[in-house]
């Protein structure tokens, strides 16, 4: 649990200097390894077929998609389907609850989809070089096509990036950029920001970000993260 002084510290940093907390070792070398040899291993065919962010409802299978290519994939689980990957399904949770305390929300939030929102875990794979996902803001007024909610201006909510490689031994080149500045270069991490392994960034959704323009090295991981979406889900309805 963080301290008062913590939390404080890091909302500074979040919400009036750089935009981003980087939270060091928040998962041990020791278990990233077999994380990611689960998800780099055949996991696809227990995926549904995609399903658009407007279609999830209480009970929605979890999915996968591939692009731009058939390398390149994101696994979404939803807290309400068993857990392929138990370590993870235990760190979602850990997350949600630290960016809860970061957002001034209950501990319980987004953990149970009565709470009015819903966790989403989303493993992604990039090897692909070129634009990944495109330069975009969330909760800003940009329009989304397919959102996973309102999409209101809110500039407290807050992305959490978990990495599972390391910049210059599996990529290199590009991978995961911030455009705080649009007249500047973006802050990629792992380059500019030190970021590697088992590190997770805590950032302020409405940020410009991006992912393009990586050198895959080791075409098992290439990029590998964990993302966590929250939906929005109408109070007190119940699982299917």
């Amino acid at each position: 649990m963080l301290t008062e002084r913590q939390v404080t510290d890091i909302r500074s940093a979040v919400y009036y200097e750089q935009g981003y907390y980087v939270f060091k070792n928040f998962i041990g070398k020791s278990d990233i390894e077999p994380t990611c040899q689960l998800w780099t291993s055949n996991v696809g065919y227990q995926y549904h077929d995609f399903v658009r962010n407007t279609e999830v409802r209480p009970g929605s299978p979890n999915y996968a998609y591939r692009r731009p290519s058939e390398s390149d994939f994101a696994y979404c689980n939803h807290i309400w389907n068993p857990a392929l990957d138990q370590k993870l399904h235990h760190w979602a949770f850990d997350i949600q609850q630290l960016r809860n305390s970061i957002e001034g929300h209950p501990n319980y939030y987004g953990l149970h989809e009565s709470t009015g929102a819903a966790l989403q875990y989303r493993v992604c794979r990039s090897v692909s070089s070129g634009q990944i996902v495109h330069k975009h803001a969330d909760f800003f007024s940009e329009y989304r096509s397919d959102p996973t909610g309102d999409h209101r201006f809110d500039p407290r909510r807050c992305q959490a990036t978990l990495f599972l490689s390391d910049y210059g031994k599996d990529y290199t080149d590009g991978g995961f950029k911030l455009w705080r500045d649009n007249n500047a270069e973006p802050i990629l991490f792992g380059k500019n920001v030190e970021c590697s392994a088992g590190d997770l960034v805590i950032w302020r959704y409405s940020i410009p970000h991006e992912v393009s323009g990586l050198k895959c090295i080791n075409a098992d991981k290439g990029f590998l993260r964990v993302i966590f979406p929250l939906f929005d889900m109408p109070e007190g309805e119940p699982s299917q």
